[in-house]
């Protein structure tokens, strides 16, 4: 658990935990290289992102397909931003909380989870 911290430049040291399963990295301020950085943890089951708002985090975590469980909340999504996801058919779990713009289109985009258990998306 790295919250509350700066993970930018440092990101790219998470290469150095190539097994790694989980990781909360929530409120880092974590920028473009960061979230490269972080899709290339293939082997993470667990991610949390909550609290950091570069858009291209979602992207970048479209390619870790073996995610069952994602925190994504406080990031100022919109539901568009989400579409990317839908390629997580694995998800189980997912907390959108407090991305105000997540309901112009968010229900929708993932309704394609399939697999989805828990699904988070208190506006406020």
């Amino acid at each position: 658990m790295l919250d509350g911290n700066s993970l930018r430049a440092e990101a790219a040291a998470l290469g150095a935990l190539p097994g790694l399963r989980s990781l909360a990295v929530r409120s880092n301020g974590v920028d473009d290289k960061g979230a490269r950085a972080i899709a290339k943890l293939g082997t993470l089951a667990r991610l949390d992102l909550s609290g950091n708002r570069t858009r291209q985090l979602v992207g970048c975590v479209a390619h870790l397909e073996g995610l069952s469980a994602l925190g994504l909340d406080a990031c100022d999504l919109s539901g568009k931003d989400l579409s990317p996801l839908r390629k997580l058919v694995r998800l189980r779990e997912i907390d959108v909380r407090l991305n105000e713009r997540f309901w112009d289109a968010g229900a929708q985009t993932l309704s394609v989870l399939t697999e989805l258990l828990a699904f988070n998306a208190r506006p406020r």
